[in-house]
């Protein structure tokens, strides 16, 4: 038993080196939008597509491109993926997959306030996170490219608030017309002297989530030193012409 998980130890495919990668044009990301609120008069719209007699298409085909990659390895399940100026840290499973991620983020609060009794505060949330899922054989790869985009909004507003706030005007800033619609027809809005709400706060959250994912394959470069890397980092072929 030691000697075969030696041997499986020993015989794994080595990923260190400057590898091509082919990423074939994307498809398109898939999104999804979810509204949530507590406006009375407010709802949110279904989307409507009106069928026309008069019908177009158009059909693109785009080439893949090409991506230069460097993979420093740090230990035997732990390893860099280097693409141009940007890193990707990366640990080999149970299965001998390579995975390298990285997510960024980035939070926002804008806040406003009376002390007559006028509140106002804006959430935003942002997070995208790149994924590069690896099988090496030899000089080759094989495996995935995923990108996946989130934001979170959220505005909440006193519902009603005194005269005496005249920097918040007879309508708020929450932002409802652009996502709701009114049952009647009107636009909804938080104005300052009707209950728009269900509550004393009036709120509206909006969820944006859009991912890709896209099968790539590579080989490994007759490179062997990082320092080479250097003056191939920003080297490559954009997809299409």
């Amino acid at each position: 038993m030691l000697f075969t998980l030696l041997l499986a130890c020993n015989t794994a495919p080595r990923v260190e080196g400057i590898w091509v990668i082919l990423l074939p044009a994307a498809d398109g990301a898939t999104c999804q939008a979810t509204v949530t609120h507590n406006f009375l008069k407010g709802e949110v719209p279904a989307e409507v597509q009106e069928e026309s007699a008069w019908q177009t298409s158009s059909d693109t085909t785009t080439s893949q491109g090409l991506l230069l990659v460097d993979i420093v390895a740090s230990s035997r399940k732990g390893a860099t993926l280097v693409q141009g100026d940007r890193l990707f840290p990366g640990s080999r499973t149970d299965d001998g997959r390579w995975v390298f991620n990285w997510m960024g983020s980035e939070t926002r609060t804008d806040t406003q306030s009376h002390e007559l009794g006028y509140d106002y505060v804006y959430d935003r949330v942002d997070e995208t996170e790149t994924t590069y899922s690896l099988v090496f054989d030899s000089d080759i790869l094989t495996g995935t490219f995923a990108n996946t985009q989130w934001a979170d909004q959220e505005w909440k507003e006193s519902d009603t608030w005194p005269e005496s706030a005249v920097e918040a005007g007879e309508t708020g800033d929450i932002p409802a017309s652009s996502w709701l619609a009114h049952v009647d027809g009107a636009t909804v809005s938080n104005t300052r002297i009707d209950s728009d709400c269900t509550t004393n706060d009036c709120v509206l959250a909006v969820t944006d989530d859009c991912s890709e994912e896209r099968a790539i394959t590579g080989f490994r470069t007759g490179y062997t030193t990082d320092d080479a890397y250097d003056h191939l980092a920003q080297t490559g072929q954009d997809q299409g012409i």
